[in-house]
């Protein structure tokens, strides 16, 4: 675009999906309407009324020459232009205005069509096309079968016309003999017939005539270039007879390319011996192409408001205007989005998609390397910074032999699909806080996002938004809300884990769309399950990354902090956690003592979830139902036994009291304590290093912590007893002989690692 100069566009919304509870759904009757959408054809336009792009004046100027020749000579004029232009809808049209517009000049003018990529036998090439312009010709019998003998005999390249009785059994000769009644077969079998004399005579049978005959030749470029040379040399060959008009329809640039690097001598002066007069198709208007790329794209992709109007165009301009060259690329792009977006519809960015699919369609090679350096384009560059050689790094794996458009419209393609590409090219750098919005828009610089715009289908690491649309439309609802999360959790994603981590993730993102009145509620639904879904498969794999379904729910919190007042977060988070299930009410409580500062000596960094007061109501929750569950020794059945017992005392601690311990050592008699003890002591983690493609599995056992929960020789002595006597089960003696063993080995001061080895996952998955 010209600097300063803007393109005002009118932003509508094309319409509404009913909601009813939430879900969406199909609309119906006048609205279904609107829906349909037919694919564009490459069929060229015929009407006048079909022209978009202001080729029927120009078609008007070609019909007017041809209408208005009077000479008897032979006249060749060629339409041209690349691929795309438009050069079969100008012949259409020519035919409409010589119909439409000269109508006197019309009645007395034959129009003749040659397809040469019809004929697929390039020997019988000649025969063909004088078969054809015989059988079209006014001309007596004896007439005709002089021109198509005259087509035989150049295109077999013989002295004379008789030896090729004997040589020609194809179908042109066949019907020749048969439509003249022997005429053609006395012709051939005259020795004494030569090509001029027989030429001399069809000339003076057409002046007699007195008809004028329009032959036209398209679609050359479909033909390879010594196919192509033919039909040029037989046109020049036939140029002499009288009221014939050639036209001959190509893309001029590449029959001039191509005769450079096959013949020799063979250049713009060859095609300009037989054309005399060249008609360039002219290009459609970029403003014309532009508005009509933007009405079809909109009603493809359906926007559904003015910021996805508004996205979609920033896209248009940015990404796929440089690639917008004529109407069939329009056609083309169109077909594009009409087939593969109703595939991710509502699943991905439609902004995205469309700049996407433009690269794909206009340049498959750049779209590949986008894929092949997916890391490159979605990781956020180093604090250090970026060096000259960085950028030309990132330059040449991008564009490296990619001539058009120019390398700096390129990276403003890039840059407008991946925002973090602009630093590399003198832009501006986006923070991690970019992330959860890219995410929560599904687009494709959002690396859970990426894949699905190369595969229109997302992964099954994430969700279909209409799931997610229906919990958010039903938070207030705290069954529906929690019945989602345990279902997720029964269902396993293919790279690891389940669905509830990839629920959880989702709904972080999305929290925002929960409306306020709802928060209490969807609260208490997400702290009642977060025991129960957070299962080991879903926790992080790597030392020192400690990610699990019981830390996105408090990620999840976090999201709510600042969309009401405190009062009102504090009242709802107190509220929900009456329904919290009881580790992670520990772990609430745990989190708000320490954010306030009191517990001594372990207030975190972060800002306070709820206030101290709230953090008070929350320990007096907490304690009282790990009291109440210490009682009936439900606490057994919390999934990290340790770590529960460990804030429980530390709440004790509060309140001048100890009775863990105490609890712990009474109970030491029962197997199903010293079971979920025994299981408990022992933690796992998974590490690589370095370049090795090896996943290390570390399992530690600290007495120290055993120590500060009963005694730890009474302890060993019942797992002892429980493995050598009757009633454990295999599950359970495994538990406790792994804890045993472990025992063992480990020193009374340090933590002990076992590791085990594995070839590492991410080397299992990798392309």
């Amino acid at each position: 675009m010209t600097p300063g100069k803007k393109i005002v566009y009118s932003v509508a919304v094309r319409r509404e999906k009913t909601r009813g509870t939430g879900l969406m759904t199909e609309p119906s009757g006048e609205q279904a309407e609107i829906q349909e959408w037919t694919m564009n054809s490459d069929r060229p336009i015929a009407e006048p009324d079909e022209d978009q792009f202001e080729l029927t004046s120009f078609a008007r100027t070609i019909a007017r020459v041809i209408a208005k020749n009077r000479s008897e000579d032979s006249f060749v004029l060629g339409v041209h232009g690349p691929w795309g232009i438009g050069k079969s809808s100008t012949v259409a049209l020519v035919r409409h205005c010589l119909d439409a517009e000269f109508g006197e000049d019309r009645e007395n003018l034959e129009i003749i069509e040659f397809n040469p990529w019809w004929f697929t036998d390039k020997e019988s090439l000649h025969a063909d096309f004088f078969a054809e312009l015989a059988a079209a010709m006014s001309l007596p019998d004896r007439e005709r079968a002089r021109l198509r003998a005259i087509g035989h005999r150049l295109g077999k390249h013989s002295a004379s016309i008789a030896p090729i009785v004997g040589l020609i059994g194809g179908s042109a000769m066949e019907k020749a003999l048969r439509a003249t009644g022997g005429v053609l077969q006395d012709f051939l079998e005259d020795p004494k017939a030569t090509v001029p004399h027989e030429h001399r005579r069809i000339s003076d049978a057409l002046r007699e005539a007195g008809k004028r005959y329009l032959v036209v030749i398209d679609d050359l470029d479909r033909l390879d270039i010594e196919e192509a040379m033919m039909v040029f040399q037989l046109v020049k060959s036939s140029g002499r007879l009288p009221n014939i008009t050639y036209m001959l329809v190509f893309d001029r640039a590449l029959v001039e390319r191509h005769l450079k690097e096959r013949f020799s001598g063979a250049d713009q002066q060859y095609l300009d011996k037989i054309i005399q007069a060249s008609f360039e198709v002219p290009p459609p208007d970029k403003t014309d192409l532009r508005y009509k790329l933007r009405e079809q794209v909109l009603r493809a992709v359906d926007a559904q408001n003015q910021d996805d109007e508004a996205r979609i165009l920033d896209v248009l301009v940015d990404v796929v205007w440089p690639f917008l060259n004529t109407a069939r690329d329009l056609a083309r792009f169109d077909n594009v989005l009409k087939i593969l977006w109703p595939s991710v519809e509502g699943e991905l960015d439609r902004a995205d998609f469309v700049g996407i699919e433009a690269l794909r369609v206009f340049l498959p090679l750049l779209h590949r390397r986008i894929f092949d350096n997916k890391n490159a384009v979605l990781r956020r560059p180093a604090a250090r910074g970026l060096s000259e050689d960085d950028r030309a790094s990132m330059t040449k794996t991008l564009f490296d032999g990619l001539d058009q458009p120019s390398v700096r419209v390129l990276q403003q393609a890039l840059s407008r699909l991946f925002p973090r590409l602009e630093i590399y090219w003198g832009g501006s750098g986006y923070d991690s806080d970019w992330e959860a919005e890219w995410r929560k828009n599904r687009q494709i610089c959002s690396e859970t996002f990426f894949d699905s715009y190369f595969r229109y289908a997302i992964d099954d690491s994430t969700l279909p938004a209409s799931q997610l649309d229906q919990i958010i439309s039903q938070s207030g609802d705290g069954k529906t809300v929690a019945s989602a999360l345990r279902k997720a959790s029964a269902r396993p994603r293919r790279q690891g884990g389940t669905k509830a981590a990839s629920l959880l993730d989702e709904l972080v993102v999305r929290a925002e769309d929960v409306p306020e009145q709802n928060i209490e509620s969807f609260l208490g639904a997400v702290f009642s399950v977060v025991d129960e879904i957070n299962l080991p498969i879903d926790g992080s794999r790597r030392l020192g990354d400690f990610e699990d379904n019981e830390l996105r729910a408090h990620w999840l919190l976090n999201r709510f902090r600042d969309r009401v007042s405190k009062e009102q977060f504090d009242r709802a988070v107190v509220r929900a956690a009456k329904l919290a299930s009881l580790q992670f009410l520990l772990s609430l409580a745990d989190r708000a003592l320490r954010n306030n500062g009191l517990i001594e000596g372990r207030r975190g960094a972060e800002r306070s979830i709820v206030s101290s007061e709230a953090a008070i109501e929350l320990r007096d929750l907490a304690l009282e139902a790990v009291t109440r569950a210490a009682s009936d020794m439900s606490l057994l059945q919390v999934p990290e036994l340790v770590s529960s017992l460990y804030v429980w005392m530390q709440l004790e601690e509060m309140m001048g009291e100890e009775t863990v311990r105490d609890w712990v050592q009474q109970n030491l008699e029962d197997p199903q304590l010293v079971v979920a003890l025994a299981g408990s002591f022992v933690s796992t983690n998974q590490s690589s290093s370095g370049r090795s493609n090896v996943t290390r599995t570390r399992y530690l056992v600290h007495k120290k912590l055993v120590a500060g929960l009963c005694d730890p020789k009474r302890l060993i002595s019942c797992v002892d007893e429980l493995l050598a006597g009757p009633g454990t089960t295999d599950e359970e003696k495994s538990t406790l002989r792994h804890f045993r063993e472990l025992w063992d080995e480990a020193s009374d001061e340090e933590p002990l690692f076992v590791e085990q080895l594995a070839l590492d996952e991410a080397d299992m998955t990798e392309e």
